[in-house]
């Protein structure tokens, strides 16, 4: 009850404060504009605006003031007055709301007390002798110690109840997954050598009349095994040996309707999987009727699989322009590519392969830019 009433108090006290304090209470700043004289007429209202921020002068820090308003302007002064107003509104009503909530709060705290007094004031009068009243309430009292100790027995665990009976056996749950298999096992040591089987003496039957001379036994020597069979080797189950030497005839696609032509010559594995490269490329940047030689030098990159090999270059080069034409460019130029050989035989096989440049130089026509992507495939040898 005493928080309610305090709560109310203080918003009560807020929202006074709030109301009884009119806009020119507000202490502003001095405004501090180089174009109004001290002690001006308006001095004290202009100071006001710039503290609300209703006006803040313009961006070289003057006022202005004898300046005809436009209709911008005056709508960017009505809108900060308007944000003003809906914050000085929202402030109010934000202490407005807890001030109701306290007043319902209170409202059902004096019905309850009501209800309270009355109920009191019946049994009170109900009771013809104090006596019975002290008497009822020397038992409500012992009757509270005994519940405060049975609560106390119970929590230190002196007071508890017999166990009952274990309940049933759930049934057994569903089997789980089978694990992996283990590794095998290390392989036993080979057993000894057979013993070579005696030889088979097969003795003559002996004829119906005697014979001077005993016939000789036959001999017969048990047949070595045969040895096991090597199978042929397969030619084509064996890896690829792959030259690192090797040529690249094909032509590019300059992502229009030319294909120049590229001649690239090259040799893997110089160090490890890097390797180096020399491109020539017929035709780039313009018509191949008009000489452009584009010559470039990369380091490769290789990765192997059997026959089939991807490979990432990188490097720099420069664009020759053999006739002098206007339509061929001539320059400076750096990029890398990537691509993928198959090897169809041991020494031939087809490639594609894309490729990004960037020309140092603007290009020699609207048609190209001076980033240059292509496209190529073509034949390799290798060797």
């Amino acid at each position: 009850m005493k928080r309610v009433i305090f709560t109310l108090l203080a918003l009560f006290a807020t929202g006074n404060v709030l109301a009884q304090q009119p806009m020119g209470a507000i202490q502003p700043a001095p405004a501090n504009f180089p174009d109004v004289p001290a002690g001006h007429w308006a001095e004290d209202a202009i100071d006001l605006a710039v503290a609300s921020g209703i006006i803040v002068g313009f961006p070289d820090g003057t006022f202005r003031g004898n300046q005809n308003l436009t209709r911008y302007e005056q709508a960017i002064i009505i809108a900060r007055m308007i944000n003003l107003f809906e914050g000085r509104l929202a402030e109010v009503f934000g202490q407005i709301e807890p001030m109701m909530g306290a007043v319902d709060e209170l409202r059902n705290e004096l019905g309850m007390m009501g209800m309270d007094y009355e109920d009191l004031r019946t049994a009170v009068e109900g009771k013809a002798d104090r006596s019975e009243v002290e008497a009822l309430r020397e038992q409500v009292a012992a009757l509270t110690a005994e519940l405060e100790t049975i609560r106390a027995q119970i929590e230190s665990g002196e007071l508890a109840g017999p166990q009952g009976p274990a309940g049933p056996q759930g049934p057994a749950g569903p089997q789980g997954p089978e694990g992996p298999q283990g590794p095998a096992g290390p392989a036993g040591e080979a057993g000894q050598p057979g013993e070579a089987p005696e030889p088979i003496v097969v003795e003559p039957e002996e004829p119906e009349a005697p014979e001077e001379e005993p016939a000789t036994p036959i001999v017969v020597e048990p047949e070595e095994p045969a040895e096991p069979m090597t199978p042929a080797p397969d030619v084509m189950a064996a890896p690829y040996d792959r030259s690192p030497f090797y040529v690249r005839l094909g032509a590019i696609n300059e992502l229009n309707l030319r294909f120049p032509v590229r001649l690239a010559v090259g040799y893997d594995n110089l160090l490890g999987p890097i390797g180096l490269r020399v491109t020539a490329d017929y035709g780039r940047q313009s018509p191949i009727t008009e000489g452009a030689l584009a010559v470039s030098g990369q380091l490769t990159y290789t990765l192997e699989f059997d026959r089939l090999a991807a490979y990432l270059g990188a490097g720099a080069g420069y664009q020759l322009n053999l006739m002098g034409s206007p339509e061929a460019g001539e320059g400076l130029f750096a990029g890398g590519l990537l691509g993928v050989e198959y090897m169809i035989f041991d020494s031939i096989g087809a490639f594609v392969e894309g490729g990004v440049d960037y020309y140092f130089e603007d290009p020699p026509s609207l048609d190209y830019e001076q980033i240059y992507p292509t496209v190529g495939a073509g034949v390799v040898f290798r060797f």
